[in-house]
C-alpha cells in the first residue's frame, strides 16, 4: 500500500510582483539602517533575519502552511547536508592552495599550531577550533543563517522562478549580494570597487550552490547549514597562513573564487540544462 505524498508548492508559486516587490522593500529597507549604523554586532543579527521575518508574515497571510510551503518541515535529500559541511572546508583549503600558489602567503611552519610537518603534539587549542569548524560551529551558524535562507533561497527564488532555474537563482543572488553590501563595503577604502566585484562574483557562485541545494531538497535546512558551514570555516586560512598580502586571504576576495567556480561547473554540468527538483 502506496501513500501518496501532495506535490509540494515550490514550482506552484504564482509571480506576484507586489508580493516581491513588497519583500525586497522590507528585507532591503529594513535591514541596511541596522547594518549601516551598526556594523557587525548584536544589530546585524536582527538584520540577518529581517528577510526571514518578512517571508514568514507575506506567506502566512496568503494561507496557513508558512513552515511548509517555505521549506521547514521537511529535510529532503540526505547526502546534502554532507555536502554542505565539507564542500566549505574545500573552499578553505581551496584559498589556502591558491593564495600560497600565487605567492600571496606562505605556510606557517608549524601549520597554524598542528604540528603536521614535524610530528609533534598538536596544540589542543587549535584542535579544538578545528574541529568545532566542521561540527557544532556550522550546526549553530545555521540558525543564523536561517533568517537569511528563508528570505533569499525559499521565498524569492520559487517566485522568480517562472524565468527558469538557472535566471532564477542569478537574479536571487544579484538581490542576495546588494543586500549584504552595507556589511562588506567602506567607501572610504580606496579598494571598495575591487572589493565590490570581488564580492559580486563571489554572490553569484555561492549563490547558485545555494539555490541549487535548496531546489533539490526542497528544504530551506541545508542552505542555512551551507552558509553556516562557510562562516564556520572562513577563519581556517588565517591559521596557516603567514605574511599574506593585503585582501590575498579574504574569504571573498579573488582567491576565493577559483573552488566556488569548479564546484559550480560541476553542478552544472551534471545537471544537463535545467536543476531536476527534490521531490
Amino acid at each position: 500500500m502506496s501513500v501518496h505524498r501532495p506535490a509540494l508548492p515550490l514550482v506552484h508559486v504564482a509571480s506576484d510582483q507586489l508580493e516581491v516587490l513588497t519583500f525586497l522593500a522590507i528585507a532591503l529597507g529594513g535591514s541596511w539602517p541596522l547594518m549601516l549604523v551598526a556594523g557587525p554586532g548584536p544589530l546585524t543579527l536582527l538584520a540577518a533575519w529581517v528577510p526571514g521575518v518578512a517571508a514568514l508574515v507575506l506567506t502566512q497571510m496568503h494561507g496557513r502552511g508558512a513552515l511548509r510551503r517555505l521549506g521547514m518541515d521537511r529535510l529532503g535529500w540526505p547526502d546534502a547536508y554532507l555536502f554542505a559541511i565539507w564542500v566549505p572546508v574545500l573552499f578553505a583549503a581551496g584559498l589556502i592552495a591558491v593564495t600560497v600558489a600565487l605567492g600571496g602567503g606562505r605556510l606557517d611552519d608549524d601549520v597554524g599550531g598542528l604540528h603536521l610537518a614535524s610530528g609533534d603534539v598538536p596544540v589542543g587549542e587549535v584542535v579544538q577550533q578545528v574541529v568545532a569548524a566542521v561540527t557544532l560551529a556550522p550546526l549553530a551558524n545555521a540558525f543564523v543563517m536561517l533568517g537569511s535562507e528563508l528570505g533569499w533561497r525559499a521565498f524569492l527564488l520559487p517566485r522568480l522562478l517562472p524565468l527558469g532555474s538557472w535566471r532564477a537563482i542569478t537574479a536571487t543572488s544579484l538581490f542576495w549580494w546588494l543586500w549584504q553590501l552595507p556589511l562588506v563595503l567602506d567607501p572610504r577604502s580606496d579598494r571598495w570597487p575591487l572589493e565590490g566585484a570581488s564580492f559580486l562574483f563571489w554572490c553569484l557562485l555561492v549563490g547558485e550552490i545555494l539555490g541549487w541545494l535548496y531546489l533539490r531538497t526542497r528544504s530551506v535546512w541545508a542552505p542555512a547549514l551551507f552558509s553556516g558551514a562557510i562562516g564556520a570555516t572562513s577563519f581556517l586560512p588565517t591559521l596557516v597562513l603567514r605574511d599574506v598580502a593585503p585582501d590575498a586571504a579574504s574569504p571573498i576576495g579573488p582567491a576565493a573564487l577559483v573552488i566556488p567556480a569548479l564546484v559550480v561547473f560541476l553542478i552544472r554540468l551534471r545537471s544537463h540544462g535545467e536543476i531536476q527538483l527534490g521531490r
